[in-house]
């Protein structure tokens, strides 16, 4: 085994010594001891250490050995300095799983017993062990199992195989037999282990089982001798042998020797018998008793027999006696008056009840005699059929009206029948009960009078005698203190009534004692006790008398009146007197005021006295003092108004005296402006909050107010703010002052946090109103960039966009998803909406986005005027092409003089290009289908807008259009904030839509004619109008830049370019394509005119052409430049054409206004050409072409007519394929074809 040493530093000699020591491993047997000294020369830093290991063939597991380095020389240290060595056993020992398998023989056939043989150690190679049976006390010769033995064969990472026994079944009773499997000569780098031997046990299922045929058995134990208990016992399993097995008898409920006669013995049971009895005699009797058990248990089962689990049997001795009892041992009731009522004694019968049986019963007297009349004696026989357990015996009691002590009588059972017995409540007791008695009550519990003023008033109270009264007899009765006191409030009474016979009412009188002081009612109670003989007190005991108040007492209702004295005339203080107690009189109450710190002589308030007279029934009177209003600061001041002198029957109570308050009102309130006051911190510095403190209330004097702040979740510990304290001083007239807290400012991101600020101490003449306390509220400025700082969790392909302390995950333009799990990419080839590929490209999808492919290789840059049109951008031709779209369009193309001059001031075509395509107008009239998407990117609008603008929305005038329904998106902006969702384009001037937009309505109208993309045709709507010279205006051309909801579709305006050459010349001043589009059908082509230039080149062309120019040319130009020009590419001069030239150019003039005429009235009005829209427009133009150029002086034998001029050849017109074919030098051709739908 080889060790690594290395060392750090190479630049010297050194030495390390090294040793190894055991661990698990053992030096010597396992590996070579080794140790020694390592010599690292200059520059050496790697050195190894061989240990040997020594190889066995012994299964062991992996063990251990240390090496260690020590004593480095040369101040050198050891790190990682011990190493730990490990010998990996790669031995196979095998073993059994089990040292010992059982199984049951079986009846027949063989029982596989089946021996798993285990292989531990390395198993990483195919090895083989032998095994082999052997005989112990099965034997082979026996025919017990069958010898086996072979090789069991390991293949590389097999651990374990089985090894199988087969054994014979059969029907012998014998004892269980083993044998023993047992492995050996273990093949190359294996061995056997401990358990190399396993035992087979022939489990031996051939035995009998005992057990009781039923565990329970029950019978009547009968009235004499004894009753056999027949148990069987059944032998189940083998019985071809014989065997035995033991019983015996046990006590439950029931005693052997009196009850039972104990059984025990041993039943032999011969090969082939299955069941036998046992008898236990039971004896019979005629006690009355609980039913009771013995148990019968089998035990000791012989050779090849066990005890089933029915074991052991229990029998049941059935009582079958009866006994007689009374139900209850005693029987009361009353004994009437006259007549007789009947006594019931129940009988009940318990025990065996299924035969007839009787018992006989008599009654006899007690204090109860028959020969007093009392009763009617009764005997007899109670005759109880199989079944019946309760009868009735009757004894008739007469009734009288004698008073006497109660009196009672017996009913005794006796003689039972057969199988019958009495029980211990075999008497019971009838007791007549006496009620011949008086009851005395109070006739009334309750009694009340008013006391009078003087001398006393009776009380009476009757008690009455109910029930008997044939006889006399008494009652006691004594008056004891309620509130009343006796003495002072009544005079107290005890006696004895005693009631004659006969006498049923008697009175108990009370002397009240009267006065005139005012008190609340008072009570007495009246009690009955210790009824004389055969009498009893009844439930209206005791009765209560009530000593009613008649006196009057006057009191203040309030203690203290309050007020404010007001600051000019009077003010009505009112105190409320109170009359208590008896009102059922008149009677009267004096009142008067007096000074306090309030006075008369300083005008305080008006003095007040007289009597206040209550009428019979009047509880309340009002006092009223007038108090005196002024603007003096002052303290609040006091004065009384005191009761006295009561009439008759009335007194003055304890609050007779009541304080008014003149409260002063000439006073100053503070109360904070505002109860909340926020702002943001700042990134730095301090920021003042500001906290305005009012003042209301009197104003014209100097006081004061205190404020403080105090910590809320922000504090100054934590230099959220500087705490602020200090004294308002507010001079006269003053009502309003700032208390200015600093905030600091920081840059941490955190809670909004608070503090407050509190008014206290107010000055003289001054209080604090209800808003004491201001809230500050430091909002957080501070956020932190979550997809910068914190990190977050978008997907790949999505951006992160930063909130107040979170961020949201938005897939990339060209991908769709949740932003966070998938971004997944969208095919927006599928989608015409969502590419911008034209008729003759192939859109292909890429990764994100998609690219338009030209079909021939060669395609023009097209720009889309919309659903519908689109305009090819050539080099020299500007094409309108239909596309199948909206119906009901009308377009205009306009050049006017305004657009002219300042498209010459751009410095390029591009610039040219955009600068025009800002005045595009499409006018949708009619039929537009509500919420129609159209891409921005496919109008002619300037690149400031598609590059921000997606998609827009059409919607006729007047429409109310919900944006989250309709799914408009009112949200995505740009870098600079700018809206770039859907917008709501609109038609015509007056146009406007509603928008409504969580929950807020916007109303959207067309421009006025100043507003963005607005825009308004004057004229120019039929050719006469601009070949005489009429104007066109587009208002509001210079502010067309910017982005606004309004967006007008009308005219369309293209730019065109021109060439001079270097001769100068008037050339093409002004091009006017005017084209109107309207009307129904299914395919109408309204107009279509084509303007055809000759612009002629000199023989020397300059290397730089000027910038384009936008001309304007009228029909007759063109014609007069067709037909003549001079030598230097001018054409002629007005002062030098001749008459018949002129006559000529309006000859041709005419002849082609009415070729084009005839062209287009062919194409209008044929029903039955339905070719498409391009196939008549090449018709159309080719016969325009063909009358217009057909006069053309031919120079050079072109076949449709060479223009040329000093030998030089111009420029030709193909009409069949409507396009320029220059030469050189080239000569600008501008066509335009127009298409549209009704």
């Amino acid at each position: 085994m080889t060790f690594t040493v290395t060392r750090a530093s190479s630049s010297e000699t050194t030495t390390v010594d090294y040793a190894t020591s055991d661990g698990t491993a053992t030096a010597g047997s396992d590996y070579t001891a080794t140790s020694g000294t390592l010599s690292f020369g200059n520059a050496e830093t790697s050195k190894t250490i061989n240990v040997p290991i020594a190889g066995d063939t012994t299964f062991e597991g992996d063990e251990t050995f240390t090496l260690t380095l020590s004593n480095p020389s040369d101040g050198g240290t050891v790190s990682g300095g011990a190493a730990t060595g490990t010998i990996t056993d790669d031995e196979s020992e095998f073993n059994f799983a089990s040292a010992s398998v059982s199984n049951n023989e079986g009846d027949s056939g063989t029982t596989a017993f089946s021996f798993t043989v285990d292989r531990t150690g390395a198993s990483n190679f195919a090895t083989t062990v032998d095994y082999a049976t052997s005989d112990s006390s099965a034997t082979t010769a026996d025919n017990d199992y069958t010898a086996a033995s072979g090789t069991l064969s390991f293949s590389s990472g097999e651990t374990s195989k089985t090894v199988t026994v087969n054994v014979f079944g059969d029907i012998v009773a014998e004892n269980d037999e083993t044998f023993t499997v047992t492995l050996s000569n273990p093949g190359t780098s294996a061995t056997v282990g401990s358990t190399n031997t396993a035992t087979g046990t022939i489990t031996n299922d051939d035995i009998s089982t005992f057990s009781f045929a039923s565990t329970t058995l029950s019978n009547n134990e009968g009235e004499s001798g004894t009753t056999a208990f027949t148990f069987t016992v059944q032998r189940t399993g083998a019985n071809a042998f014989s065997t035995t097995v033991d019983y015996a008898t046990s006590d439950g409920t029931a005693t052997a020797g009196s009850d039972y006669t104990s059984a025990s013995g041993t039943l032999t049971f011969n090969s082939g018998e299955t069941s036998k009895d046992i008898t236990v005699q039971v004896t019979g009797d005629t006690t009355r008793e609980s039913d009771e058990t013995f148990t019968v248990t089998l035990s000791n089962p012989g050779s090849f027999a066990t005890l089933g689990p029915s074991n052991p049997a229990t029998g049941t001795i059935t009582n079958d006696d009866s006994e007689f009892n009374f139900a209850s041992a005693s029987v009361s009731n009353n004994e009437g008056d006259s007549g007789t009522t009947a006594f019931s004694f129940t009988v009940d019968r318990t025990g065996a009840s299924n035969f007839a049986t009787t018992v006989d019963y008599a009654t006899s007297d007690s204090s109860a005699t028959t020969a007093d009349n009392d009763y009617t004696a009764a005997s007899g026989t109670l005759s109880f059929s199989s079944g019946e357990t309760s009868k009735t015996v009757t004894v008739n009691v007469f009734g009288d009206i004698v008073a006497e002590n109660d009196e009672t009588f017996t009913v005794t059972l006796s003689n039972p029948g057969t199988s019958a017995t009495v029980g211990s409540t075999n008497t019971a007791t009838g007791t007549i009960t006496n009620d011949d008695i008086s009851t005395f009550s109070f006739a009334s519990t309750t009694l009340s009078n008013n006391e009078g003023e003087s001398g006393t008033t009776a009380f009476t109270f009757t008690v009455q005698r109910t029930g008997a009264n044939a006889f006399s007899t008494a009652v006691d009765y004594a008056t004891s203190d309620g509130t009343a006191t006796a003495g002072s409030d009544y005079t107290s009474a005890s006696g004895t009534l005693t009631f004659n016979s006969g006498e049923t009412s008697k009175d108990i009188t009370v002397q009240v004692t009267g006065d005139t002081t005012r008190e609340s009612d008072e009570t007495f109670t009246v009690t009955l006790s210790n009824p004389g003989s055969f009498a009893t007190l009844g439930p209206s005991n005791p009765a209560t008398g009530t000593i009613t108040n008649d006196d009057s007492e006057f009191n203040f209702a309030s203690a203290s009146v309050s007020n404010n004295e007001g600051d000019s005339g009077t003010t009505a203080f009112s105190f409320t007197v109170d009359r208590t107690g008896a009102s059922n009189f008149a009677t009267t109450v004096d009142y008067a005021t007096s000074d306090s710190s309030a006075t008369t002589a300083d005008n305080d308030y008006t003095a007040a006295s007289g009597t206040l007279s209550f009428s019979s029934g009047e509880t309340s009177k009002t006092v009223t003092v007038q108090v005196n209003g002024d603007t003096t600061r002052e303290s609040d001041e006091t004065f009384t108004v005191t009761l006295s002198n009561p009439g008759s029957s009335s007194s003055v109570g304890s609050t007779n005296t009541v304080t008014g308050t003149i409260t002063n009102d000439d006073t100053s309130v503070f109360n904070f402006a505002s109860a909340s006051v926020s702002n943001n911190e700042g990134d730095s510095g301090t920021t003042a909050f500001s906290f305005t403190v009012q003042r209301t209330g009197v104003t014209n004097f100097q006081t004061t107010v205190n404020y403080a702040t105090s910590d809320g979740t922000a504090n100054t510990a934590d230099s959220d703010y500087t705490a602020a304290s200090g004294t308002l001083t507010f001079n006269s007239g003053e009502t309003s002052k700032t208390v200015t807290v600093n905030v600091n400012g920081d840059t941490v991101a955190e809670n909004d946090e608070t503090f407050t600020v509190t008014l206290s101490n107010p000055g003289s003449f001054a209080t604090i109103g209800s808003t004491n306390t201001a809230t500050g509220t430091i909002t957080n400025d501070d956020y932190t960039d979550e997809c910068i700082v914190t990190g977050h969790n978008c997907h790949r392909r999505a951006d992160c966009r930063n909130r107040a302390n979170s961020f949201t995950c938005s897939c990339n333009r060209g991908y769709e998803g949740d932003g966070v799990l998938s971004c997944s990419d969208v095919d927006e080839c599928q989608n015409s909406r969502l590419h911008t590929c034209k008729d003759l490209e192939t859109c292909v999808n890429t990764s994100g986005s998609f690219k338009c492919q030209c079909e021939n290789g060669s395609c023009k840059e097209r720009k889309s005027l919309g659903g519908t049109n689109t305009v090819d951008v050539g080099t020299d031709d500007f094409s309108l092409e239909p596309i199948d779209g909206h119906p009901n369009r009308k377009n205009r193309v306009t050049i006017t003089d305004s657009v002219k001059q300042q498209a010459q001031q751009l410095g390029s075509d591009h610039d040219r290009r955009e600068f025009v395509r800002s005045f595009v107008e499409f006018v949708f009239e009619q039929g537009v289908e509500r919420g129609t998407r159209v891409t921005a990117g496919d109008l002619p609008l300037p690149d400031q807008v598609t590059q921000r603008v997606g998609e827009l929305a059409l919607y006729p005038s007047g429409s109310v259009v919900n944006a989250e329904s309709e799914g408009l998106d009112m949200t995505s902006t740009d870098a600079s904030g700018r809206k770039t969702g859907l917008y709501v384009p609109l038609s015509n001037a007056g146009d406007s839509v509603s928008l409504v937009y969580q929950g807020e309505t916007l109303g959207v109208s067309r421009g006025d004619g100043t507003a963005p993309f607005s825009a308004e045709v004057n004229s120019g709507n039929s050719f006469s109008e601009i070949e005489t010279g009429g104007s066109v205006t587009l208002p509001a051309s210079d502010s067309n830049k910017l982005w606004a909801f309004t967006l007008t579709l009308g005219s369309v305006v293209i730019s065109v370019q021109t060439v001079e050459n270097e001769g100068g010349g008037g050339g093409l001043d002004e091009v006017i394509i005017p084209v109107a589009l309207s009307g129904g059908a299914l395919l109408i082509i309204a107009s279509v005119f084509l303007f055809f230039l000759w612009h002629r080149y000199g023989r020397r062309k300059k290397e730089n052409d000027r910038k384009a120019k936008l001309n304007v040319v009228s029909l007759s130009q063109i014609h007069k430049m067709a037909e003549g020009e001079d030598s230097e590419g001018r054409g002629k001069g007005k002062g030098e054409e001749d008459e018949a030239a002129q006559k000529g150019q309006k000859k041709e003039e005419a002849r082609t206004e009415k070729a084009f005429s005839r062209a287009i009235s062919r194409h209008l009005d044929d029903e039955r050409d339905k070719e498409p829209a391009r196939d008549m427009m090449s018709d159309a133009v080719s016969e325009i072409l063909e009358e217009i150029v057909q006069d053309i002086p031919e120079e050079g034998g072109n076949e449709m007519g060479d223009m040329k001029e000093g030998g030089e050849t111009a420029d030709c017109i193909d009409p069949r394929g409507m396009r320029l074919i220059p030469d050189e030098p080239p000569v600008p051709l501008f066509l335009a074809r127009v298409f549209g739908t009704g």
